[in-house]
């Protein structure tokens, strides 16, 4: 995980086209990589430095014993990716408002079928 102590940096991530859609700018205080220290699995995002950009690196076994000591430490960062997640999901439904989508009965059981007013 790091932690911004001095600049700028953008989160981007690629949609199926290649198009990249920014996600965030992380400036100091600011956290990168919380997400793959949880899971474990490789970063969804890319991340850019906008200006010069000091990081501190914390590893995962660093930021055990840290967050052993100072529990608080797992509660706050539950909560910068809770507002995370939910910006991105705000982004995501404001892109795809306005659409409409058919819904066709193509002989679908009736217990399927989609019923008016339900």
């Amino acid at each position: 995980m790091y932690i911004v102590q001095d600049g700028l940096a953008e989160v981007v991530i690629a949609d199926r086209h290649g198009a990249e859609h920014l996600l965030s700018r992380i400036g100091s205080g600011g956290t990168l990589g919380e997400m793959a220290l949880f899971t474990g699995q490789p970063a969804s995002a890319t991340v850019r430095a906008v200006s010069d950009v000091e990081v501190l690196v914390l590893t995962r076994e660093e930021f055990e014993q840290v967050a052993d000591s100072l529990p608080v430490v797992y509660r706050n960062l539950g909560a910068i990716l809770s507002r995370r997640l939910s910006r991105t999901n705000s982004r995501w439904l404001r892109a795809y408002t306005g659409r409409i989508v058919l819904l066709q009965d193509a002989g679908a059981p009736p217990a399927a079928r989609v019923r008016p007013g339900v």
